[in-house]
């Protein structure tokens, strides 16, 4: 590649992770503007994971967190890690900073905070897209490496998560991956230990926002390997420079030192399921809901993300024809659908689409891209279909983000109501 090629490359890399930063932005504080004071106090998932840092600035109560299930005794357990708190946490250190600019309530909730968290998860989602337009120029035509991540953004339910719901974990192991696919891509190119030990944080990261996530360090084992023999090669990532790999393992300790600390405050262990002390489980291991995860009217991910359909069908594809890396995102994507098919609550409750996949949109940006390169030898009808059937996924994405409500998430929610959504007002 030319010097004038890196630079194009760089220049779109920073121009659509802006772009996209921006409309986050934007569109976040556009959609809280009324409730910037009690953005980051509704009851739910998302105070969940951020409720440790004003607790921080606060109380200090851990045992008492606001949103956490009841034990025996005096404490309360939050089923929630730490992780997504982590990566708030210098952006709620930028609210503080702007909470005592302006004078507001300096406890973690006030108004300056929200407009902290959006610029931050608004960030994390511009730089996960720049990250994959690099990513992806290495080994798609230009416009192709920045179609795939801004059809991801605009197309799929990230954007719901990215603005209207931006306390969510999704948004966040969205760039987590796309940096991990990032740094593996580089690595099989030229390994090198930095970035090894940059794969080892960005994985020990996933695994503690979610233990689910466990699956993805088939990426670093697997991705554009070819037998055994890649295999050794890979895991002698680990061994190029052992000092730098130490130093990388031992940062991916880190984040687990407050969680642990946490688990074993509250219940006397140091490493616990949290969801099993409200009796949540795996409970359809040998029935799971394969069909309903994706086609169901509650929250199916390919009814409410028909993107996803298409590049899933690519996905097969390349990975049927062996081109790199497509067996490995398969399997990664086949998994986590078993996954959440075999939880007790596979439509993970109030959920936009299936917000279990959110994160692997950003793998899934491979066989996006891989189909899209595709479809640029088809015929013009052909790729007129294309570009009509990517618009109407794109344009129904945006309706649904604007209208989606609770609502849906229930057993109350039909074909009908659904189909009412494209014909009534927003």
């Amino acid at each position: 590649m030319s010097r004038t090629d890196h630079m194009l490359r760089d220049r779109a890399q920073v121009w659509a992770g802006t772009l996209v930063g921006l409309i986050a932005f934007a569109s976040g504080m556009a959609w809280h503007a009324h409730d910037l004071h009690g953005m980051l106090e509704v009851p739910g998932d998302g105070l969940g994971y951020y409720q440790y840092l004003p607790t921080l600035l606060g109380t200090h109560r851990f045992t008492h967190l606001p949103w956490s299930h009841p034990l025996d005794g005096d404490h309360l357990l939050s089923l929630f890690t730490c992780g997504v708190a982590l990566l708030q946490l210098p952006w709620m250190l930028f609210g503080h900073l702007l909470a005592w600019t302006t004078g507001s309530p300096m406890d973690g909730y006030s108004a300056p905070y929200a407009v902290a968290i959006l610029l931050g998860v608004s960030s994390y989602t511009g730089i996960a897209t720049g990250l994959l337009v690099r990513t992806l120029g290495l080994r798609f035509p230009r416009p192709v490496a920045l179609a795939a991540p801004l059809l991801v953004f605009a197309g799929t339910n990230l954007l719901y998560y990215a603005t209207r719901d931006p306390l969510m974990s999704h948004a966040y192991v969205y760039f987590l991956f796309a940096l991990l696919l990032h740094l593996v891509e580089r690595n099989v190119e030229a390994p090198d230990p930095w970035r090894t030990a940059g794969i080892l944080v960005t994985c020990s990261l996933a695994v503690l926002i979610r233990q689910l996530h466990v699956i993805v360090l088939l990426v670093p084992l697997l991705y554009r390997t070819q037998g055994p023999h890649a295999l050794r090669e890979r895991l002698g990532w680990l061994t190029m420079r052992p000092a730098i790999t130490l130093a990388g393992a031992l940062l991916a300790l880190l984040p687990w030192v407050p969680q642990v600390a946490y688990w074993h405050l509250v219940t006397g262990r140091w490493l616990v399921f949290p969801y099993a002390y409200k009796g949540e489980r795996f409970s359809h291991l040998l029935d799971p809901h394969l069909a309903d995860v994706l086609l169901g009217v509650v929250n199916g991910w390919w009814v409410y993300t028909p993107l996803m359909a298409l590049t899933c069908l690519w996905l097969v594809r390349m990975a049927w024809r062996r081109e790199p890396g497509g067996r490995t995102v398969l399997a990664v994507t086949a998994l986590v659908w078993y996954g959440y098919a075999a939880w007790w609550c596979w439509w993970l409750g109030g959920s936009f689409g299936h917000r279990g996949f959110v994160e692997i949109h950003a793998l899934l940006a491979l066989p996006l891209a891989w189909g899209l390169a595709q479809a640029l030898t088809w015929r013009w009808w052909g790729r007129l279909s294309l570009l009509l059937f990517l618009a109407l996924c794109v344009a129904a994405n945006i309706r649904y983000t604007i209208a989606y409500d609770w609502l849906w998430s229930s057993a109350a929610w039909t074909w009908e109501r659904l189909a009412a959504e494209w014909y009534g007002p927003l």
